[in-house]
């Protein structure tokens, strides 16, 4: 019977285990703290990442040239040749029909029957070709950029302003984790009381 309660304790809490998972996975993500503002040119602008690096790629129009900008030093890197570094460019931008990224409005994504405010509202994230979700975003957070890396660990508007990537808001997981462990807790508590009282009771029978 010992061990029988022991799995049963056991399961519960890989249970709750698994609902902080969950929550790691579903709960709305923050934008990290601005790093840097890039210096432009009147007549350059931000295009994105260049895949697979953190490395921002700019292209001044007239003449026509491009800068690769180290996203975490602010170093310029070199000023690449051909256009070729365009079609390497890592774009997560919402308006791109052709980008890797799906940006899908999802107000209400908690109690979806619930008239939230519209600073509460979110987006979902999804990778395009398989639907699966990449992150789960404030919605009035994730138009301030418009370019991530392909890890997410940076992102970009088109002002030249660099960002941490999304984060999880640790403090809120770790709220509703401690919310969802209370019943758990409270029924060792009770269990413990009911054992502790019936030995009591026992040691003073007759």
């Amino acid at each position: 019977m010992r061990w029988v309660k022991r799995g049963l304790w056991l399961a519960a809490w890989s249970f709750w285990l698994w609902l902080g998972v969950g929550l790691y996975r579903e709960l709305p993500r923050d934008l990290g703290r601005l790093v840097r503002t890039l210096s432009l040119a009147q007549n350059e602008q931000v295009l994105g990442f260049d895949r697979s690096s953190h490395n921002v790629v700019t292209r001044i129009d007239s003449p026509l040239s491009y800068r690769l900008v180290d996203a975490q030093t602010g170093e310029e890197l070199g000023r690449p040749v051909g256009n070729d570094l365009e079609a390497r460019t890592w774009e997560s931008c919402p308006n791109r029909q052709d980008g890797p990224l799906e940006y899908l409005y999802d107000q209400g994504w908690f109690l979806k029957n619930f008239d939230w405010p519209d600073d509460w509202a979110t987006i979902a994230v999804r990778w395009r070709d398989t639907g699966e979700l990449f992150s789960r975003r404030w919605s009035v957070e994730t138009f301030l950029v418009l370019y991530e890396s392909e890890d997410g660990a940076f992102a970009a508007n088109g002002d030249g302003s660099v960002y941490l990537g999304w984060s999880v808001n640790w403090p809120l997981l770790a709220l509703c984790q401690t919310i969802l462990a209370l019943p758990l807790v409270l029924l060792w508590a009770v269990l413990r009381w009911w054992q502790k009282r019936r030995l009591r009771l026992a040691s003073v029978a007759p």
